[in-house]
């Protein structure tokens, strides 16, 4: 963003049009680097659209959790909580359904496709709804703080896989091949659901820390057991047996390629044999 005026230029007392306001809210965002929108808890309440937002953010705080409301640039989570150790760190979407929710397009897009694209950015997203608010407040109240310490739990194991996965790329450990046991591609083909020996793809890097050839033997060991998977089944399988939590974009990236080498490579093979 380039600008001859920042946002202190604009007295908001003076700024009439929602044009205007909006302009002055930018400007603050970008001069941030995006640090702007991480609401401070307890601030812009009345920007709650729903009466019923504005209550459970209250009864949360009360309760001691960390909540920022509105939190977001485009598609704004109606309540965002926070990591108790570290106050920058979102990790629970509380959504209602509010007006947001009413004007949210369709529901395969409301119900289905934003919490899992929330899911794959490390979300835990939660829906609450008014009627659930209305019936038993104490109970959604009790769920939602089950939902962040479970999210809490989860953003905590992450770190410790990601340390754990630097560490064993800084420092692999030592190891002598037994001649017994078979080289990487080696293993021998079996029919029905018995797989034969698990390639030497070890759990716990990130996904850098693989080559091609490693993630394509992992997905052609999987599929040794001939049972039919599609691609997307096949990728939560590899990231299983790799210890990935999260599918994120490179990992995502990573393993829809290894598919594609895998049985690319397992069609070639067969046509050469005939």
């Amino acid at each position: 963003m380039v600008s001859s005026f920042g946002a202190g230029d604009l007295e908001p007392a003076r700024l009439r049009a929602a044009g205007a306001r909006l302009l002055r809210d930018f400007l603050a965002y970008a001069a941030s680097g995006g640090d702007e929108l991480q609401l401070t808890p307890g601030r812009d309440d009345a920007r709650l659209p729903d009466a019923v937002e504005r209550a459970l953010a209250a009864r949360l705080r009360a309760d001691g959790l960390p909540v920022a409301v509105r939190y977001g640039v485009s598609g704004r989570i109606d309540l965002a909580v926070a990591h108790p150790h570290e106050p920058g760190r979102l990790v629970l979407a509380v959504e209602t359904d509010g007006p947001d929710y009413r004007d949210g397009g369709p529901t395969r897009d409301r119900d289905r496709l934003r919490p899992e694209q929330l899911d794959r950015l490390g979300w835990t997203h939660l829906r609450v709804w008014t009627a659930d608010w209305a019936d038993d407040p104490d109970g959604v109240a009790a769920r939602v703080r089950a939902a962040w310490e479970r999210a809490v739990a989860e953003a905590d194991a992450d770190d410790a896989a990601e340390a754990a996965a630097a560490a064993a790329v800084l420092n692999p450990p030592q190891r002598v091949d037994d001649p017994r046991e078979p080289a990487l591609g080696d293993e021998p083909a079996t029919n029905g659901s018995a797989r034969g020996l698990r390639p030497r793809v070890p759990a716990g890097r990130p996904i850098t820390g693989y080559t091609p050839r490693q993630l394509a033997e992992l997905v052609r060991w999987i599929e040794s057991d001939t049972l039919l998977r599609t691609q997307d089944e096949l990728v939560r399988a590899a990231m299983a047996e790799l210890g990935f939590r999260r599918r994120g974009p490179r990992i995502d990236a990573a393993l829809k390629a290894a598919v594609v080498d895998a049985r690319t490579g397992a069609r070639a093979g067969a046509g050469a044999v005939s």
